[in-house]
């Protein structure tokens, strides 16, 4: 009966269709009430002013000359340009291109360590910030989009502590090539997904990596947490997303009809698109996914991953197990399946695309959910290389982790250093000391006192190191203490 799986893919993609245009209506409604408000300018240029956006950039040179001419000449001086030790041109780049705010770090963070750094080096009026890729920018006015965490409490408009933008890829429309027009179609449907999310669950499972915004506060406390302990880059933007959520506070879509989007650079060879989803946005998932499952409540933020563990996750390594019997099962089933999802993309096509984009991806149409089929199979590949990442750091850990033997032996040992300390070397003081008295010679208590010196200096280094082991039997007793009432 393997071969029923993709028929109940059928069910649950067409369900979750249905039931997103439901709520997309919600979305728009509860959205319509911040768009009055927000069409205010002076609103804008005062939030304006508290607001800097962090571009975190390695080697980013070329990327930047890309990017950076999109902005609006008036944003250039929020933006602060973190160059993460770079060993290009990328500070005399941003420097050319008009950036005046730029912090150079002496080492190699990483974009998260980036960030960190970026964010403690803010004034401290400012209040709000967007986090910006090297090879992404906005259009539109993005103050409007910062209102939203503003709010305003005489009209009743509460404020977001994050939002997610709406991010496209920056391409040419008119020369498409298939890999970049299917992530064209692949933004646009989870920009809608993340609507009706918004709609049903007033919540935003994910804010991309390359754009979002956020109160400088949180995001502050949010970047030094994950700097101390979860410092991996792939999946770092879901990772983000889930935390914040997971202490109750608030994520925000932002309507495209606020004229704001986001353009992002994309993969426009199959071997790069392999390599971005297989080692990095796949195995990011699955190690987020399982982190936060194991202290999951089932509430609307638990609920959420609950479902996308269960049928975006789960379901995709079943497709691609199971679509091979559809066509050993003769023509008819594949068939079905196929021609559902050709249905199910053309409503999507029809409800969702302008007639720009339906001219430029017209002609890849009836390849999209072969694509799309195939696109399981790269992600599954992902989760398993993510599963394999995650089972050789747990074998590498556990050979490290504490056990009673390894904890029995370190007192043992501090045992022993203090059992040294009360007779050898407490011996060796006295005897000094008796030495010393006896004898009254100059010379030799010149050189008694050296020696004592030297003993009370190696006494103080074994108190040191006695010290240094109490600690880690503190720190193995605490682990161990945890693992049995888990």
């Amino acid at each position: 009966m393997i071969e029923a799986i993709p028929f109940f893919s059928i069910a649950v993609d067409g369900g979750k269709s249905l039931y997103n245009r439901k709520k997309e209506g919600e979305y728009a409604k509860e959205m319509r009430r911040y768009l009055d408000y927000f069409m205010d300018e002076d609103k804008r240029e005062s939030i304006k002013e508290k607001t800097k956006i962090l571009v975190p950039c390695h080697n980013g040179s070329e990327k930047l000359k890309k990017a950076i001419p999109n902005y609006e000449q008036s944003w250039l001086e929020n933006i602060m340009i973190i160059d993460d030790n770079s060993k290009d041109d990328t500070v005399e780049t941003a420097e050319k291109l008009g950036i005046n705010n730029i912090l150079s770090l002496e080492k190699n963070e990483g974009k998260i360590g980036a960030l960190y750094e970026g964010v403690k080096n803010l004034e401290r009026d400012t209040k709000y910030v967007g986090i910006f890729d090297d090879d992404t920018y906005f259009k539109g006015d993005l103050a409007k989009s910062i209102l939203f965490l503003k709010g305003c409490e005489e009209d009743e408009l509460k404020g977001y502590d994050a939002a997610a933008l709406h991010v496209l890829p920056d391409v040419e429309l008119e020369n498409l090539n298939f890999i970049q027009a299917y992530q064209y179609f692949e933004y646009m449907m989870a920009m809608e997904q993340k609507k009706a999310m918004f709609g049903k669950k007033q919540q935003v499972m994910n804010i991309s990596g390359c754009a979002g915004l956020y109160k400088r506060e949180l995001f502050e406390n949010l970047i030094k947490e994950q700097k101390e302990t979860h410092n991996i880059f792939d999946g770092e933007d879901y990772w983000r997303t889930q935390k914040i959520l997971s202490a109750g506070n608030e994520v925000v879509m932002i309507p495209k009809e606020l004229g704001v989007a986001a353009k992002t650079a994309i993969p426009d060879k199959i071997t790069d698109l392999l390599r971005q989803r297989i080692k990095s946005w796949s195995p990011g998932r699955i190690r987020t996914n399982g982190e936060f499952l194991k202290d999951i409540k089932i509430d609307r933020r638990g609920g959420e991953l609950i479902y996308d563990s269960i049928f975006n996750v789960a379901l995709d390594p079943l497709k691609v197990i199971s679509i091979p019997s559809l066509f050993l099962s003769g023509p008819l089933l594949p068939i079905l399946f196929f021609g559902f999802y050709e249905g199910l993309q053309y409503y999507n096509y029809q409800r969702y695309f302008n007639e720009e984009d339906k001219k430029s991806l017209g002609k890849y149409f009836l390849l999209m959910p072969f694509m799309n089929v195939g696109m399981a199979a790269v992600r599954t590949t992902g989760y398993a290389y993510g599963l394999a990442g995650i089972l050789k750091e747990k074998i590498k850990l556990e050979s490290k982790e504490p056990t009673k033997e390894n904890v029995k032996r370190k007192l043992q040992l501090i045992r022993k250093i203090e059992n040294y300390k009360q007779t050898a070397v407490g011996s060796l003081i006295k005897k000094i000391e008796n030495y010393r008295i006896q004898e009254g010679n100059l010379d030799e208590s010149i050189t008694l006192n050296i020696l004592q010196d030297q003993v009370l200096e190696m006494e103080k280094k074994l108190e040191e190191f006695k010290e240094d082991i109490k600690l880690s039997v503190q720190n193995d007793l605490e682990k161990l203490y945890y693992e049995i009432n888990i």
